[in-house]
């Protein structure tokens, strides 16, 4: 008995696996690239950030030292200019007299 058989033209399984593992192979490779870039990136946003923050950190120190100071100023200042106003009005006393008192008590009934 003869058989007559009709091959018709269908792809092979093993270039189905072959293309397959190609695509894979590359999916891994370029998301493993975007990963290590993107980690980069983000350390980078970390380091710049720690550092601004230490520099602020400086700089209010800084500012708080310089703001005592200065309030320490201004009210040494504006006691004496107070004082200095309080004082026109008094005159300069020539011969003081003081009172000697005998006694343990100041005032008695």
């Amino acid at each position: 008995m003869n058989s007559l058989t009709i091959s018709l033209p269908i792809l092979k399984t093993k270039e189905i696996k072959n293309g397959f593992l190609k695509f894979f192979w590359f999916l891994n490779f370029f998301s493993l690239i975007s990963i290590f870039c993107f980690t980069i990136i983000q350390m980078s946003f970390y380091a710049r950030e720690v550092f601004l923050i230490k520099s602020y950190k400086n700089k209010i120190t800084k500012l708080t030292k310089e703001n005592k100071d200065l309030e320490i100023e201004f009210s040494k200042s504006n006691s004496l200019t107070n004082l200095e106003d309080y004082l026109k009005n008094f005159e300069k006393v020539k011969n003081a007299k003081y009172i000697k008192l005998t006694g343990a008590s100041v005032v008695e009934k």
